[in-house]
């Protein structure tokens, strides 16, 4: 879904993600995440799989996000 906020020109597209990841992968993820050189924000996340396993192991990450772009 795209949408325009009125006041700022900007533009806002929602998407998933979804990933199989142990905590370590999970976090240079999200380090790298936080480095892009544009804005997406996650709005949700849900980790399944880790309750069984423990942190570590492999589970599955399901990620909300918004990215954002200026409009001309």
């Amino acid at each position: 879904m795209l949408e325009q906020d009125e006041n700022l020109s900007l533009a806002s597209v929602e998407y998933t993600l979804e990933m199989h990841a142990n905590r370590q992968s999970l976090i240079t993820y999200l380090k790298n995440f936080e480095a892009l050189p544009y804005f997406s924000g996650i709005t949700g996340m849900t980790i399944v799989g880790a309750e069984e396993r423990g942190v570590d192991e492999l589970s599955t990450v399901s990620m909300r996000a918004t990215l954002y772009a200026k409009q001309n």
